[in-house]
């Protein structure tokens, strides 16, 4: 099991990525064998699906809990960069929901289309003929009834493992898709961090004004590229004509 990390995970955002990493890279779960059996294709199929929503539900409790300390400490942060940790959290904590959302929904669609074949194969082996009456009108047992039986199984059991595997793809990269997304908010903001203390060239973003939408530059001088011409440092505009985060609206 992974290590589970704290508040400390605001000041060492590389914990987060190694943390999401760490979390299952494949959401498979083994199949039984087909064969004799042992129990009815339908609770089997319901067994593995289960299996995989078990799974998945253990890795997003791991990954909200992760989200969730991850929030906290930017609650309480105070640092200069506070309200930029605040929205960074918050960005990752939309991505979790949509995660949770986006594999839950499928699971649901998996478990609607199994239930759905699942009625139909009884209705199919119900059809099935224990007997017949021959030319003679002699009432006799059908010789063919259990491979026929059988054979409903089989197609049942192909086509409801196909569904669930590729229900475990679909997770998988799910997992994937929302895992990265996470890890470029991250460290969007840590490139922004890194911005602020720049020292090259003759611009930088500057904290006061700056968050995950919007960037406020000063011209702090310094050394041109050639190295040979100084550039004087211009005073930082006023609070009043910094950027400010604003909604769109119609």
């Amino acid at each position: 099991m992974p290590k589970r990390f704290t508040i400390s995970a605001i000041v060492t955002p590389a914990l987060i990525f190694v943390s999401l990493f760490l979390l299952p890279a494949n959401l498979s779960v083994c199949a039984a064998p087909y064969g004799g059996y042992p129990e009815s294709p339908a609770t089997m199929a319901r067994s593995r699906l289960q299996a995989l929503e078990t799974t998945v539900e253990t890795e997003n409790k791991y990954r909200a809990e992760l989200v969730e300390n991850y929030a906290k400490a930017a609650q309480t942060s105070s640092a200069l960069s506070a309200s930029m940790d605040r929205q960074c959290a918050q960005m990752v904590g939309r991505a979790q929901d949509e995660y949770m959302v986006a594999v839950r929904n499928k699971i649901d669609l998996v478990r609607d289309q199994v239930e759905f074949y699942t009625t139909q194969l009884r209705h199919d082996i119900a059809a099935v003929p224990k007997y017949y009456v021959d030319q003679r009108g002699v009432r006799r047992q059908n010789r063919d009834y259990d491979s026929m039986v059988q054979s409903l199984n089989y197609a049942y059991e192909v086509k409801t493992t196909n569904m669930i595997e590729e229900a475990e793809k679909a997770c998988t990269g799910l997992q994937a898709h929302y895992s990265k997304r996470m890890m470029d908010v991250i460290a969007s903001r840590e490139n922004l961090k890194g911005q602020m203390r720049s020292r090259v060239g003759n611009n930088r973003v500057v904290q006061v004004g700056t968050n995950m939408y919007v960037r406020n530059y000063e011209n702090f001088g310094g050394v041109q590229d050639n190295g040979n011409h100084l550039v004087p440092q211009v005073p930082s505009l006023p609070a009043a004509l910094m950027a400010v985060t604003k909604r769109l609206s119609k």
